[in-house]
């Protein structure tokens, strides 16, 4: 809105020029010669001058009620400069594993959408390489998962370490298998389940070298292998087959409700570091920054399920 208008207004509003200057923390002199100017530049004279203050002409009263139009149409601008300027400041694209997701990452951007209502908020959940072409390539801010051994040095990304997890063999309640101890050769014959398996398409963010001494997984050829890239399909495989779901013991709680049980296996699990990558050039961003201590926090209210 116009500075001079602007003085006008609380001229007009307070009646007094010295009520005025000393509201706008000006001189009363300043004020007084830019009211004038005003009056020169429409030809018209807006206050009647007098001991006791100043009085609205009829010219004066037009120009107050546009003058307070204008007003509200200046602040209702800068308030939704300020909700688009937030929402672009606070974007925030989020990927994560699916134990992680169900664990403390769900809380998390829920927690982060209530402190930032005007923010866009993209969550995607799915397979690790597949989320980390994704933050490669700027489709997201900071993805959520296991460590991945082998991912190419030039990256140029930063995993930040939160805990250790160990999977277990996930079955329906009334698996053969069940409720007894179960060595490795006992699971041999039944059907794997595999949740988002890696895909070759993204093998390019891993090292060439690691890829060339490792390989790609192969699975034996007698080896049944059920796949899918969502929970809900490999929630009902394991329902109705007896096929077994390795997964992050956090998720036993939540599988449950379902009827699927853990197996006792006389082995231990492999354990996996899980943590957020995030590129290095951004771990000063505030709003990367403010969603890591948020789930630095839920992480911790949930350190029993881990």
């Amino acid at each position: 809105m116009d500075k001079v208008l602007r003085q006008f207004l609380e001229v007009a509003t307070l009646k007094n020029v010295t009520h005025a200057a000393n509201k706008l923390c000006m001189n009363q002199s300043t004020l007084s010669i830019n009211i004038k100017r005003l009056e020169e530049s429409l030809g018209v004279p807006l206050l009647v001058r007098s001991s006791s203050g100043v009085e609205l002409t009829e010219f004066g009263h037009v120009v107050l009620e546009e003058a307070r139009i204008m007003q509200r149409l200046h602040d209702n601008t800068l308030t939704k400069i300020g909700f688009l300027k937030e929402r672009l400041e606070r974007e925030l694209k989020v990927g994560s594993g699916h134990a992680e997701w169900h664990l403390f990452v769900r809380d998390s951007v829920r927690t982060y959408r209530q402190r930032h209502p005007s923010a866009n908020i993209h969550t995607e959940i799915g397979n690790n390489l597949r989320l980390m072409d994704q933050l490669l390539s700027g489709d997201l801010d900071l993805s959520v998962g296991n460590e991945i051994y082998g991912l190419n040095r030039n990256a140029g990304v930063l995993f930040i370490p939160l805990y250790q997890a160990t999977n277990k063999a996930f079955v329906r309640s009334a698996h053969p298998l069940a409720l007894r101890s179960c060595t490795a050769d006992d699971l041999k014959d039944y059907p794997a389940i595999h949740l988002t398996p890696n895909e070759s398409r993204y093998y390019h963010v891993m090292d060439e070298l690691y890829l060339k001494e490792h390989g790609s997984s192969v699975h034996m050829a007698e080896k049944i292998v059920y796949s899918s890239n969502t929970m809900e399909a490999c929630i009902e495989t394991l329902e109705g087959t007896n096929a077994i779901l390795f997964f992050p013991g956090s998720m036993e709680s939540y599988f449950s409700q379902f009827n699927i049980v853990s197996l006792q296996l006389t082995e231990n699990q492999k354990t996996n570091s899980i943590g957020i990558y995030m590129l290095r050039e951004r771990h000063q961003d505030p709003q990367l920054n403010d969603m890591l201590q948020l789930m630095q926090q839920n992480l911790q209210e949930k350190r029993h399920l881990v």
